[in-house]
């Protein structure tokens, strides 16, 4: 969004090493799939098998989960970018550059229906991505995987168990993959392979997976991450999501080396990954109306890198602090409303 975009002019190894390892957007979306299919699926898989699922309880903790975080990321966006717009009415990437274009959809949507589109994951559906948000609309995927996979793992044990189908479950899940429809089933496959990885090999003890699995996953994961960037096929993320499964797999049963020191170190930045993901982009590109002047984007060198790495610093610490308010809110906010809901079970009628 602020530098100059990749010329074979500049032949130099450090300006060829940026521009690549800057490129991997899309290949860290898929495995953010993955691994969100191991967190999510895991949990629900193991609900399903002791027979003490509930959609009410696993949709009450996804909604909770996702909404505290997302209604006050979506007034977040709608502020900064009409206090941008405002500020800075000459910005194209407000108005829907070829930049901005890759990043956000273009012009930039602020109606109510788009922002209430996007708090029920209807973005890429039926609305586009609120604002200047346009990392929104994997959240959607995300969404209508929760909802699916219970649909599908039910249908599944229903046969299994009964030797018929459980046509209920069945026309859920295609009915969300009807209304998701573009990509739906590949992404959802790549979603669910992670957790279906883990529990096909669950028999596997941990005492039997040795080092050289661990450095083979880790191979196969390096060169076909790699290959995805150099060549672009229908098959790179089928690929990746198969390897980033296997490596996922490698790495919860093969006793972890970490430090408490570095241990604690990825707890905390993962604890505020989600609001992370949720405000980055709304203020990457206020910064970027602010400090970049028409079309023309930063070259390459130290003054321009410094003012870089502070800007990501500045993502970073507002994610944090968003989420001290939000995200690190949820188990409260969880309780509170278990007790409320308690509170109205057992409310006395009032006298008529």
């Amino acid at each position: 969004m602020f530098f100059c975009d990749y010329s074979s002019s500049q032949v130099a190894p450090f300006f060829n090493a940026f521009y690549f390892l800057s490129g991997f957007g899309h290949q860290a979306v898929i495995i953010f799939f993955v691994l969100s299919g191991i967190l999510i699926g895991q949990k629900a898989l193991g609900d399903l098998k002791s027979n003490r699922w509930s959609w009410r309880t696993y949709l009450f903790d996804r909604m909770t989960r996702l909404w505290i975080v997302l209604l006050p990321a979506l007034g977040f966006t709608f502020i900064l970018d009409k206090i941008g717009m405002s500020l800075f009415p000459d910005s194209t990437i407000y108005g829907g550059d070829s930049l901005g274009g890759n990043v956000i959809s273009s012009p930039i949507q602020t109606s109510l229906r788009v922002f209430l589109g996007n708090a029920l994951f209807l973005q890429q559906i039926i609305v586009p991505t609120a604002g200047s948000n346009g990392a929104l609309w994997s959240l959607s995927n995300e969404f209508w995987y929760y909802v699916t996979f219970p649909f599908v793992v039910q249908g599944i044990r229903n046969l299994e168990v009964r030797r018929s189908l459980n046509l209920p479950f069945i026309c859920g899940a295609l009915l969300v993959a009807w209304l998701i429809r573009i990509h739906f089933f590949e992404g959802f496959f790549i979603w669910a392979m992670g957790c279906l990885t883990l529990t096909s090999f669950s028999a596997i003890k941990k005492e039997s997976v040795s080092s050289v699995w661990f450095w083979i996953s880790g191979s196969l994961f390096t060169g076909v991450l790699l290959i995805s960037r150099v060549y672009q096929t229908q098959w790179n993320d089928l690929a990746l999501g198969v390897v980033s499964s296997l490596l996922c797999f490698s790495l919860a049963t093969y006793p972890s080396k970490a430090s408490p020191r570095a241990q604690q170190l990825w707890s905390f930045f993962s604890n505020f990954s989600f609001s992370l993901y949720l405000t980055h982009l709304p203020l990457l590109v206020f910064l970027r109306a602010a400090f970049v002047k028409g079309s023309t984007r930063w070259t390459l060198d130290l003054r321009y890198l410094l003012a870089a790495a502070f800007i990501l610093f500045l993502c970073y610490f507002w994610a944090w602090l968003f989420s001290v308010f939000t995200e690190h809110k949820t188990q409260f906010l969880k309780s509170q409303l278990r007790g409320f809901s308690q509170k109205l079970k057992t409310a006395p009628f009032l006298p008529s």
